[in-house]
């Protein structure tokens, strides 16, 4: 147990925070069953802990695992029960005496005097009219009747008073004038005789005619069921049902009716089967749920049919769409079935592998105490620099994106948990907004790593409550975009970056090789290749591109989420879509980056010895590919 405060509140509690009330998510746990619009608040949150001094997320549902991975957070324990315990480092503690609102004295007042005088009140009116024998019984025993009787007759006549002229008004109005008869309006005198004529036609009808209606009643039962078994006959036949009740059975892990579903001449055993599903893992093999499907036939004979199925998935980062062709098969005695797809079956060279590595650990407090920790044991903040720093600006309608790109290092012998927020300013110097860098970067460094940054300034976290406007529709890769106040002009942009010492989430075995660009329909595409040389699956392999201008200057930052993972001392091919520079925008507005770092080192020769040349049409001079990923052993 723990008397932690959470950001949701109790159940009952009403929600302030505009990111969750411009969504139905209600409490953060259920964010998945919001659909879109609860991934996205909860994003919100993740992105930005020490804006509410959120620290440690409990989590018993792994599809929410790569969305805090990559936000910065990182498992550190699993509870006996299953649940699994984040952490975010460098979160400011909660403050002693929290901020709160001031209510006028007149609001409190109306708040605890008004309800219960309401109450009250209807409780007297409603029984006004059982109070005055009790009231002259009181009056009786106290030897005061009279005068209880005359105050009495006070305190009902006002009542009976208003009571009565409403009344005699409303008598007044319905009065029919002197001389004139009352009679219905003309269209219930019509109603009326069409009812008595109506009844007059009605007569019970003849044997013969009985019988020859429930026979016509019963043939028309028949028909309409027999009409629906051919009809629900044929779509169980249909091979399209097959195909979707196929991926439908995948979705809910229902393995043996997906197995039933393939051609039972080309399947492998069941247990084989199992095996090499077991095998094929990812973002959407492990951590994704079917969101829809079409299915369209390309070719089709009485024996064999070829089906293009589009897939879409919803992950708690990001929608992925596939493409899938099926072949289907006309079975004489199971009907039609799926074939099954072909495996890769390449194997690495080597079967038993030795692998040297530098492990690290923080022991915290020496000392078990529940004292101060000691000034001792507490490790030095490792030094950071920014290497480059832009703000830059993407149209995306009638509303410009802004965000922050560039690349910080670290400096130090230490590894580093690193944090980078952005400040925009307007011209005359006031706070506009503030945002840290999320998915876009790699939080974890190695002693003199480098890794991109992008910051995209979103308008909700930084919103008060009065200028939330309707509700706002999220994405899980999608942001809503912060939007300038009136007439405001930026000013500035400030980029701090600051870091602790951590042990964890140092994987850096997966390499890419092969990197090629080329112009594909008036785009830019990377291929490449990863290639896995450590001893842990890449289950969820994350790349960063960076795009450098000649004089070496981050123009902006992609980031990618693979769909499958990459086994160890295994290969994928992968290609991405890059972004094109006539799409971003650099603002020509002062800057100002804030380290740690007592020497700055520079960004040393350049074209460094990682960055690849692009052709000059493309509009970046350089580019630059880091690989980032989730093992789910974290």
């Amino acid at each position: 147990q723990t008397t932690a405060t959470q950001i949701d509140g109790n159940y009952h509690s009403a929600r302030r925070l505009p990111e969750m009330t411009t969504t139905p998510v209600e409490r953060l746990e259920g964010a998945k069953f919001s659909g879109v619009p609860g991934l996205g608040s909860l994003q919100q949150f993740l992105n930005v802990p020490d804006k509410y001094n959120l620290k440690y997320i409990f989590s018993n549902d792994q599809f929410y695992d790569p969305l805090l991975f990559f936000y910065g957070w990182h498992k550190i324990q699993l509870l006996e029960n299953g649940i699994a315990v984040w952490e975010r480092a460098d979160i400011p503690v909660l403050p002693a005496v929290l901020p709160r609102k001031e209510i006028p004295l007149y609001q409190r007042l109306m708040f605890g005097i008004l309800p219960p005088l309401a109450l009250c009140l209807s409780i007297l009116a409603a029984t006004s009219g059982y109070w005055r024998i009790p009231f002259l019984l009181v009056g009786e025993a106290l030897g005061m009747r009279p005068w209880f009787e005359r105050l009495h007759r006070r305190l009902v006549w006002p009542i009976d008073w208003i009571w009565g002229k409403i009344d005699r008004r409303l008598l007044a109005a319905s009065a029919l004038a002197e001389g004139t008869r009352g009679r219905a309006p003309r269209w219930q005198l019509y109603i009326h005789l069409w009812l008595r004529r109506f009844r007059r036609r009605v007569k019970p009808a003849s044997t013969t005619a009985r019988q020859v209606r429930t026979g016509l009643l019963i043939a028309i039962v028949i028909l309409t069921l027999v009409v629906i078994g051919l009809r629900v006959r044929a779509y169980f036949r249909d091979p399209l049902y097959q195909v979707t009740s196929y991926y439908d059975d995948l979705d809910f892990r229902r393995f043996e009716d997906a197995y039933q579903r393939l051609n039972p001449e080309t399947r492998p055993d069941y247990d084989q089967y199992i095996i090499n599903l077991s095998v094929q893992g990812g973002l959407v093999a492990s951590y994704a749920k079917l969101d829809s499907l079409y299915p369209t036939i390309l070719a089709a004979d009485a024996e064999q049919m070829r089906v293009q199925v589009d897939t879409r998935y919803i992950t708690a980062l990001s929608y992925y769409t596939n493409t899938q062709t099926l072949v289907l098969t006309n079975n004489p005695q199971v009907g039609w079935r799926i074939e099954p797809a072909a495996l890769d079956v390449r194997l690495p060279p080597d079967q038993f592998l030795r692998r040297p590595a530098i492990e690290w650990l923080s022991l915290g407090r020496r000392r078990a105490t529940t004292s101060v920790t000691d000034f001792t044991d507490v490790l030095d903040r490792p030094e950071l620099q920014i290497l480059s720093a832009q703000l830059v600006t993407q149209q995306e309608g009638d509303t410009p994106a802004y965000s922050v790109v560039g690349e910080v290092m670290n400096m130090d012998v230490d590894p580093a948990d690193v944090t980078v927020t952005g400040y925009i300013y307007d011209d005359t110097g006031t706070l506009l907004t503030w945002y840290n860098a999320g998915a876009g970067m790699m939080h974890k460094l190695f002693p003199q790593e480098i890794t991109p940054f992008r910051i995209d300034f979103q308008g909700v976290a930084g919103m008060a409550l009065d200028e939330v406007r309707g509700p706002i529709d999220f994405a899980p890769d999608a942001i809503w975009h912060y939007v300038l106040p009136g007439d405001t002009q930026l000013g500035r942009f400030d980029v701090f970056a600051k870091a602790v010492v951590t042990q964890r989430d140092l994987d850096r075995d997966v390499g890419v090789q092969n990197l090629a660009v080329a112009a594909q329909n008036e785009t830019y595409q990377l291929s490449g290749t990863l290639v896995n040389t450590g001893i842990k699956e890449a289950v969820i392999p994350h790349l960063l591109v960076t795009y450098y201008d000649t004089a070496g200057e981050v123009q902006w930052v992609d980031d990618f989420f693979l769909p499958e993972s990459v086994r160890p001392q295994r290969i994928m091919d992968f290609q991405v879509d890059l972004t094109p520079a006539n799409s971003v925008t650099v603002a020509d507005v002062p800057q100002g980056t804030y380290t740690n770092a007592l020497q700055e080192s520079g960004m040393g020769a350049i074209p460094r010895a990682d960055w690849v040349g692009l052709p000059p049409a493309m509009g970046y001079a350089y580019l630059r590919v880091s690989v980032h990923y989730f093992t789910g052993a974290q």
